[in-house]
């Protein structure tokens, strides 16, 4: 039984994926990019004690665009403090470390937080290059210089002059505004997606889950940096309490486990019940592979308090990442993924072959391949596999030639009732470097039998 199952028109100069556009020459030498970036520096998971400092893993700062000139970098501070008496200081403390250079002399900005015997989110924002010229630091190019990857270290303690203190899920991440040349051919690019906001009230344990999806589009990206903030209001009496959270990658399938973060919300601060709200940054850059780009991938985020109830659960996902611009020929390779389609065979269908018709546009150095994935269920998961049944082989065929699909793979393909394909379109032969083919893809066919 043969089923031409999707028609559509992919070709690579106007984008499978949506490529940016060169600039005329003109256009390089006169425009200028202005941006925004944001930096994961660190979440602490254990709860610290009076002038205790939490020490953040060191960050780099490494900006690829030329003609840099930053406007603001901005570090923002945030968690939960606890305080039975007086006030208490949260003192800063960011050094960067270069051997060339030498160190930059500590500085660091005390914040009095009024705290009536309960707990207290704080977050607090300061401009680490103004405070860094203060110090005496020298220029601001001395600080962050493109291409210049300087590393910094991050410290930051709560202290009280009387009665008992303590902090937890303490957070830091850097924002760094700047303009640059468009003439350049490396640039940083940021991405926030929403991932979920939950109306009603959860209890200890309840799990917020959900399912989204994100799409890189530049080739061959390479990620600085990926986070999640979760963000809440916690409402109970539970010591050592915890925010429970994990990304899971979908396609193969990736689960971490749960990152445990300890809020404690000890009765004897304030009574039965305390509330406060909270911010965790969340790293997700084990779950978030820059060998699945460009291109979507599809994730299962879920959240959960434990020792306590959450209102509001709020969370996106934010990534900056590092690209180049294609110079010299086509993009090196361009992916589509289908919808998903029902053969109707409620137990299962078996698929025989693949084809696709179209042409390579001018010559045979180019490459069109495709994957397969099938699942009995109209969510997935997706594993998009070649002839060894492993994601890491494609199908490849010239234009009109049926395909036949592994049989030994009967496991990933049949008995199972809905599928999709992927198209991988490359302009050279080896998928890896700019070519001058352009093929088209015109029709995908999938010969299957109940």
């Amino acid at each position: 039984m043969l089923n031409i199952l999707k028609k559509f028109i992919a070709i690579l100069i106007v984008g499978l994926l949506i490529f940016p556009a060169e600039p005329t020459q003109t256009e390089a030498a006169s425009t200028t990019l202005s941006k925004t970036v944001e930096y994961f520096i660190g979440q602490e998971s254990a709860v610290k004690g009076s002038g205790e400092y939490v020490n953040f893993p060191l960050f780099t700062i490494n900006i690829p665009e030329s003609s840099l000139a930053i406007k603001s970098a901005i570090i923002e501070v945030s968690g939960v403090s606890y305080n039975d008496i007086g006030n208490q200081t949260i003192t800063i403390d960011l050094e960067r470390n270069n051997d060339a250079a030498g160190a930059v002399p500590a500085y660091a900005i005390d914040h009095a937080l009024a705290v009536a015997a309960k707990p207290k989110s704080f977050k607090l924002q300061y401009d680490a290059l103004d405070d860094a010229l203060k110090s005496g630091a020298g220029p601001m190019s001395d600080i962050i210089v493109s291409g210049m990857p300087y590393t910094y270290a991050l410290y930051v303690k709560n202290t009280v002059s009387a009665g008992l203190v303590s902090f937890s899920i303490a957070s830091a991440k850097l924002i760094l505004t700047y303009n640059s040349s468009s003439s350049g051919a490396n640039f940083l690019k940021e991405t926030k997606i929403f991932i979920v906001q939950e109306k009603n009230s959860k209890a200890s344990g309840d799990e917020v889950l959900k399912d989204f999806t994100l799409t890189i589009s530049e080739q061959l990206p390479e990620i600085v940096s990926v986070f999640i903030e979760i963000s809440g209001v916690a409402k109970g009496n539970a010591a050592n309490g915890a925010i429970d959270a994990k990304l899971a990658r979908k396609n193969p399938a990736l689960d971490p486990g749960y990152t445990s973060y300890t809020l404690d919300l000890n009765s004897s601060f304030c009574g039965a019940s305390c509330s406060t709200s909270f911010l965790v940054r969340y790293d997700a850059s084990g779950a978030v592979l820059p060998s699945d780009f460009p291109g979507s991938e599809d994730y299962t985020f879920y959240v959960k308090g434990t020792g306590f109830s959450v209102d509001l659960w709020s969370a996106k996902l934010i990534i900056t990442y590092k690209y180049s611009k294609i110079i010299g020929g086509l993009p090196a390779k361009g992916e589509l993924i289908s919808s998903t389609f029902d053969t109707g065979a409620v137990l299962g269908a078996a698929y025989n072959s693949l084809m696709w018709k179209g042409n390579f546009n001018g010559g045979f150095t180019g490459q069109v391949s495709l994957q397969i994935a099938a699942s009995n269920s109209i969510t997935g998961p997706w594993f998009f596999e070649g002839p060894d049944c492993t994601t890491g082989t494609r199908y490849i065929a010239d234009a009109d030639t049926p395909i036949p699909i592994e049989t030994d793979c009967a496991l990933s393909h049949n008995n199972k009732r809905y599928f999709r394909y992927k198209v991988i379109i490359c302009s050279n032969i080896d998928c890896l470097t700019n070519g001058s083919i352009n093929p088209q893809v015109d029709e995908v066919v999938v010969n299957w039998s109940p």
